[in-house]
Formats: C-alpha cells, structure tokens, sequence
C-alpha cells in the first residue's frame, strides 16, 4: 500500500509541475489541452444577416378585357355566298357585308350566315380584345303569325 501511495504522491508532484501534464490527465470534461492537432485555428466568419424586406408589393393585376362589342342583329338577306347584315351598333342602323370595318375601327364583320345548327348569325372580329364574337339573328315575333305551315286562318 505505501508503493501505491509514493507512487501516487510521485505523479501528482510531477503533474502539478508540468501544467500541460496536468490537463491531459485530468478528467474535468470542460478542460482542453492547450495543444489540440484538430483545434480549427481559423474560424469562418459568420454571414451577415439576411435582411428580409417587410412590405412586399404584388405585381400590379393585369387590366380587366374591353367588354365584348354590343350590337344586335336586325336582318340578314342574300344567298350563299353573298350575304348581307343590317346590324344596329351605338344607335345607329349599318348595312353590312363580310370585310365591312365600323366606323370607329372596333370590329370587322367576319362572316354572315349560317351557323353549323343551320341558324343565321353574323361573327365579328373585335379589334379590342382581339377576339371573334358572334351574334344570332332572331326572327322577329310577329303577333299572330306562326310561320310557315302555321295555323288556318
């Protein structure tokens, strides 16, 4: 027992005189030695912070379309091919063939005549929207009158 006690006694004079011995024997975990082979001595720089913007703006909406072009169609006459349209636009009554242009240059009429269920319409090309509207004919009501194979008189 007084070996191990000299021999005890002996490493703990020799550590307390070498500090460097004496942290790599201790067993205090927050203790490190001074010299470490893996110790980084360069430490990156920490990256600036991101600077968030508060008010974020939403990219402006896009315009509403131009409403469609309001005309009525009040008559169409002619034969195949060679159709003519009397179509009533801002108030006033124009006869109309295909490549007739209005006035304001806001439509060209495309086509005149029937459609594939056989109806009568009149299809424009709105120059605002760049797109095709069509337009039936409606035969007017006439009271009392049912049409051909109507009723007697």
């Amino acid at each position: 027992m007084r070996k191990t006690l000299l021999a005890a006694l002996v490493i703990a004079i020799f550590m307390s005189a070498n500090p460097l011995l004496a942290q790599l024997g201790s067993d205090d975990p927050d203790r490190k030695p001074a010299l470490d082979p893996f110790q980084v001595l360069i430490k990156p720089k920490a990256p600036p912070p991101q600077i968030i913007p508060t008010n974020v703006t939403a990219p402006p909406s896009a315009p509403p379309p131009p409403p469609p072009i309001q005309f009525s169609v009040k008559a169409i006459a002619g034969e195949s091919p060679n159709y003519v349209a009397v179509l009533n636009y801002n108030g006033n009554d124009y006869i109309a063939e295909e490549g007739w242009e209005s006035e304001d240059k806001a439509f060209v009429v495309k086509q005149i005549g029937p459609n594939k269920n056989g109806e009568f319409e009149v299809e424009i090309y709105n120059k605002r929207s760049n797109k095709l509207q069509h337009k039936k004919f409606a035969e007017p009501k006439i009271p009392g009158y049912e049409g051909p194979g109507g009723s007697d008189f």
